[in-house]
């Protein structure tokens, strides 16, 4: 089985800043410590896993979405998982918004995003948002079962806490990858 992992954003673009403004960790390196992770347990259940950005991705190119969505193409992915985290303006209320929602563009990709909200959220503790219908490239190209996560917020400071935490990275990744299991049980 082979699994596309994209760690969302990432070199020359960083994402949301979240509540310490670019002074802790950004967006695309909290993307990146969640996909290492999950690579790390889905290898560990005998998955190959790809990620569309390199760990040490030099900062001053971006990767592209047709680059990413290619190697899923090219590795002919089994699935195709986009891990990102939400925000809301600076001028808004950053503790009003909170929790998980995934998109999904295929109705194939939609059973696999609600076991994965659902596993997420007991895990990590974090509010339930919904399971989306989106048209992004990311849950459109990758031809097999492929969803974006948003994981939480980076403009919630608490959550923003959470997501930079050891423990949320693990209780992701092996929400994830139960999800699957059990998917792929069905």
């Amino acid at each position: 089985m082979t699994i596309v992992v994209d760690p969302g954003h990432g070199g020359l673009d960083g994402g949301a800043t979240g509540v310490l403004y670019g002074i802790g960790p950004v967006e695309k390196d909290i993307n990146m410590a969640h996909a290492l992770v999950l690579k790390n347990r889905l290898e560990s259940l005998g998955a190959k896993v790809i990620l569309t950005v390199s760990p040490d991705q030099d900062n001053s190119t971006k990767v592209e979405m047709n680059d990413r969505v290619q190697m899923a193409r090219d590795n002919e992915a089994d699935f195709f998982i986009s891990l990102h985290c939400n925000s809301i303006a600076a001028t808004s209320n950053g503790l009003e918004p909170s929790g998980t929602e995934i998109y999904y563009y295929e109705n194939n990709s939609k059973l696999l995003a609600d076991s994965i909200l659902e596993k997420i959220t007991s895990a990590t503790g974090r509010d339930k948002r919904s399971v989306i219908y989106g048209n992004f490239y990311v849950t459109r190209d990758p031809v097999c079962p492929s969803m974006l996560v948003e994981m939480g917020f980076v403009s919630n400071p608490v959550e923003y806490d959470e997501l930079c935490s050891p423990d949320s990275m693990y209780q992701t990744a092996n929400a994830i990858a139960d999800a699957l299991i059990e998917y792929l049980a069905d």
